[in-house]
C-alpha cells in the first residue's frame, strides 16, 4: 500500500510570542539631547543671573543737565514723609521739636526731653539701593557713588557728634515712612520708652553714688 502525498500550499506557520518584536522608543538625537537641561542646571543658571544682577546699574529716563535740575528741586525739610510721621506723633500724644539748626545734623525730629533725634533719610540722596543691593544711576555713575559714600560718612560723623552730646539717635527712611508712618511713629514711641529707661536707670546710678551731705 503506497503512501499518497498531498499537493498544495503548506498551512501558514503562526508566530510564537517570542518572535514578535516590539517596537522600541526611538533616541533622541544628539542635538535634542543638548537642548533638554536638568531642573538642577535651570536652578543653577538663575542663581547665576542673580549674582550677576548685583552691581546693576538703573537706567536713568533724564539727561544729566534735567537730572540735576530736578534734584536741586528736591526739598530737604517738610517732605511728605516728614509731615507724615509728624502726624502720626501728634495723634499719639507726642510733643516735638523740628528742625534745631543749633544741633549737629540738624535732626527732623528732637524729643528734648528723652534727649531723641530722629532723621527721615530720603532713599536716593541716603544710597539706599546702592547700599543694599549696588544700585547707582547710569548717568554720572562715578559721581554719584562718591556722593552716596560721602552722605554715608556724613551721617555717620553727625551721629558720633550728636551722641557725645548725650543724644540718642534713630535714622527712618522716607519711603517706608510715607508707606506706614504708623509704623514708624510706634518704633519711636519704643525708642522713648527705652531711652527714659536708660536715664532712670542713670540718675538712680548717680544719686547712689553721690557723698552723703554733712549736716549743719
Amino acid at each position: 500500500m503506497g503512501f499518497q502525498c498531498r499537493t498544495g500550499t503548506a498551512p501558514e506557520r503562526q508566530p510564537r510570542r517570542l518572535d514578535i518584536v516590539t517596537a522600541r522608543r526611538p533616541r533622541p538625537s544628539t542635538t535634542a539631547r543638548k537642548s533638554v537641561r536638568h531642573p538642577n542646571e535651570v536652578k543653577s543658571s538663575r542663581s547665576s543671573a542673580r549674582r550677576s544682577s548685583v552691581g546693576a546699574t538703573t537706567k536713568d529716563m533724564f539727561t544729566v543737565e534735567v537730572r540735576s535740575a530736578i534734584m536741586r528741586a528736591v526739598r530737604t525739610r517738610g517732605t511728605d514723609p516728614e509731615e507724615r510721621l509728624a502726624a502720626a506723633l501728634t495723634a499719639l500724644g507726642l510733643s516735638f521739636k523740628r528742625h534745631d539748626q543749633k544741633l549737629p545734623g540738624t535732626p527732623d525730629f528732637l524729643f528734648v526731653r528723652q534727649r531723641l533725634a530722629v532723621f527721615v533719610d530720603g532713599d536716593f540722596w541716603h544710597g539706599r539701593t546702592w547700599f543694599a543691593r549696588g544700585e547707582a544711576p547710569v548717568g554720572n555713575r562715578a559721581f554719584w557713588i562718591r556722593k552716596f559714600e560721602s552722605n554715608r560718612r556724613r551721617d555717620r560723623r553727625v551721629d558720633r557728634a550728636l551722641r557725645q552730646l548725650g543724644w540718642a539717635v534713630v535714622h527712618l527712611w522716607g519711603t517706608d515712612v510715607r508707606r506706614a508712618p504708623d509704623r514708624a511713629a510706634a518704633r519711636i514711641v519704643r525708642r522713648l520708652e527705652l531711652t527714659e529707661h536708660r536715664g532712670r536707670n542713670r540718675a538712680a546710678t548717680i544719686i547712689k553714688r553721690s557723698p552723703n551731705r554733712t549736716p549743719r
